[in-house]
């Protein structure tokens, strides 16, 4: 009878221990999904949260956005492999793969019911950190690239007043000063010398002016359309050459069109200054998007970042999520 109740007394007290343990699990589980609701989006609140709850202080969130893997602190950060002694644990799975995931220490089981668990019942609200992510990186990128554009308008500017200054500017003195000496009178022979010379350099101006705007928009392409323009670089050199059949005498949004011939242009112009025979080549057509093309002899190597050597290429086009190179853009109609 003694042993019987000794029985009972222990039975009874393993059961209020294994109570006071799933009382004490619920309780934390409880005090976990209330801290993170508290964090509510905030990433790093929530990276904080997962470290306390989880027992890894060290723990860090990475999340994938369309500018490349960030940090909580939206910082980009490589994801190539965890570095030696950690590990990475999936906690939002889409079907590209991995949308967010914790860095954690190699010695934590991330895959044990009391860290497993706590990580993935974090994900819907990681998931929501995630968009928050994704748009502050894609504000950071609008600010650069409204940046650039900036830059690249002034950059712009400083040619073309270097164009003018170094080319019709020196026409016009040419011709101011062979008028001038056609003024003085003389003979007959050298005020028509005078005169013929200043002739051929305004003429000579008007080719470069025509040539300058058509470089910042050509007339034609808002009057026949991209295949027309793109067909008119043949004009600035023998060895370019263009097929824009595939355009099948097609319209698209103003926008669309003065990016491709932007693109095209500068393009060939690259060709003609860097390539060893000035030979370039553009093709165009359309299948579901707008492609061009710019191919030539050169040695390769161009980089469109927007610190190098072709950034106006990158600039031009360079909309934060639109894909560019062959110009990739929607087929639409102009307004």
């Amino acid at each position: 009878m003694v042993v019987d109740s000794a029985h009972l007394i222990l039975s009874s007290a393993v059961v209020l221990v294994v109570l006071g343990v799933a009382i004490a699990a619920n309780w934390r589980r409880a005090g976990f999904l209330d801290a993170l609701l508290a964090a509510g989006g905030d990433a790093v609140a929530i990276e904080a949260v997962l470290g306390r709850y989880v027992a890894e202080p060290t723990l860090r969130l990475r999340f994938c956005t369309e500018e490349g893997w960030m940090d909580a602190a939206r910082r980009p950060v490589a994801h190539a492999s965890p570095s030696a002694g950690r590990v990475f644990r999936p906690i939002v799975v889409e079907p590209a793969g991995p949308a967010v995931v914790a860095d954690l220490d190699a010695g934590v089981d991330s895959e044990s019911r009391a860290v497993g668990s706590l990580l993935d019942a974090a994900g819907v609200v990681l998931a929501r950190a995630r968009l928050s992510v994704q748009q502050a990186a894609q504000a950071v990128e609008l600010r650069a690239s409204r940046a650039r554009i900036v830059e690249a308008g002034v950059q712009q500017r400083r040619q073309l007043e270097r164009d003018l200054h170094d080319g019709a500017q020196q026409h016009l003195l040419a011709a101011q000063a062979a008028l001038a000496r056609a003024g003085l009178g003389g003979e007959p022979e050298a005020v028509a010398d005078a005169i013929a010379f200043a002739q051929s350099r305004l003429t000579t101006t008007m080719a470069e002016l025509r040539g300058l705007a058509r470089g910042q928009h050509p007339a034609l392409l808002s009057q026949a359309g991209l295949a027309s323009a793109l067909g008119s670089l043949v004009q600035l050199s023998d060895r370019v050459h263009v097929d824009a059949a595939g355009l099948d005498g097609r319209r698209f949004a103003p926008v669309v069109e003065a990016t491709a011939w932007f693109v095209a242009s500068e393009g060939v112009v690259n060709a003609l200054k860097y390539t060893d025979d000035g030979a370039g080549t553009v093709t165009a057509d359309v299948a579901g998007v707008l492609r061009v093309g710019i191919a030539d002899a050169g040695g390769g190597g161009a980089d469109f970042a927007p610190a190098a050597g072709s950034p106006g290429c990158a600039t031009g086009c360079g909309a934060p999520g639109a894909p560019w190179i062959s110009t990739a853009a929607p087929v639409s109609a102009p307004p």
